[in-house]
């Protein structure tokens, strides 16, 4: 049995620019902490742990916009599909319609 699969451009789009502008919102967060003139080692161990974070966002970032990357080309190629596809059907057709009215206008 044959599944469908119906993408909807204009709201995908929308779904894709909604993903983009969370991503970006948490891309834009830096966490930073202040040692107060504290020399300890949890202290020291608690600032790699904010960086460590930090450098997990950045590669969080990166990796999401190559999300949105994908996503966009996804759309893209369905949409080109998709018209690929409604062109040959309309093509197709108009091809019998007219096989079928020379056909008949000359028997």
């Amino acid at each position: 049995m044959a599944k469908e699969f119906y993408l909807n451009p204009v709201e995908f789009s929308k779904q894709i620019d909604n993903y983009n502008s969370q991503n970006d919102t948490i891309k834009a967060l830096k966490y930073d902490t202040e040692t107060l003139g504290l020399y300890l080692k949890c202290v020291d161990r608690y600032m790699e742990c904010v960086i460590e974070f930090n450098e997990t966002i950045k590669e969080f970032g990166a990796l999401s916009d190559l999300d949105v990357n994908s996503m966009r080309l996804m759309r893209g190629a369905w949409m080109n599909l998709d018209e690929k596809r409604s062109t040959e059907d309309f093509m197709e057709k108009s091809k019998k319609d007219l096989e079928d009215f020379l056909e008949n206008r000359f028997k």
